[in-house]
């Protein structure tokens, strides 16, 4: 491409580097061949470990909704539900978290029954079955229960049937944790955990 013009252009910019005739090279740019084929170190990725985290519920709270949705804008038929149950706990372990208070939001989900008895496939792998977040003074967990579940849940925690959680899953990293079991008990023993 060729163009003239009756002014005159800086060929070496202050951002560029020069090396004899060449032209000039922009900042951050490999400056020869040899540069440019440098093979990169990977980063080691980070290993997985696992932890144990111990709740003792202080609070808990239900709540239930059901809409008409004639449009399917869910995708689950003429009707959509939402149910979750919402418990304030203080974390017993690990000891990074001990004494924080937690939020732990439980959603319904109907499908798990049926994924659950083995009548319904799914079409992926699970992940886990919710996620812990811990950034700041904030301490939050958020997953799924089945629907059947969760009709009992509420009267055993009243009943003072089931006084802990038990969460297994992955170590926090960047404030965040996958969580692959969720157990209500009793009575905890730090032993066992």
């Amino acid at each position: 491409m060729c163009f003239s013009s009756s002014k005159s252009y800086d060929t070496n910019p202050p951002h560029a580097k020069t090396k004899g005739n060449r032209l000039p090279t922009p900042v951050g740019y490999p400056t020869s061949m040899s540069e440019a084929f440098k093979v990169k170190k990977k980063r080691k990725s980070k290993k997985i470990e696992y932890c144990s985290y111990v709740i003792r519920i202080e609070d808990w709270t239900t709540s239930y909704s059901l809409y008409t949705d004639p449009k399917e804008r869910f995708g689950f038929g003429p009707y959509w539900e939402h149910g979750s149950l919402e418990i304030i706990g203080v974390v017993l372990a690990p000891a990074k978290l001990q004494k924080r208070t937690i939020k732990v939001n439980f959603l319904v989900d109907r499908r798990l029954p049926a994924i659950l008895s083995g009548s319904e496939k799914t079409g992926y792998e699970p992940r886990c079955v919710g996620r812990l977040t811990a950034r700041g003074q904030r301490t939050e967990y958020l997953g799924s229960l089945p629907s059947d579940v969760f009709q009992s849940l509420p009267g055993l925690i009243q009943a003072g049937k089931l006084k802990f959680i038990m969460f297994e899953g992955h170590t926090l990293f960047r404030g965040t944790a996958d969580i692959s079991s969720v157990h209500f008990d009793q009575e905890y023993d730090p032993d066992d955990w």
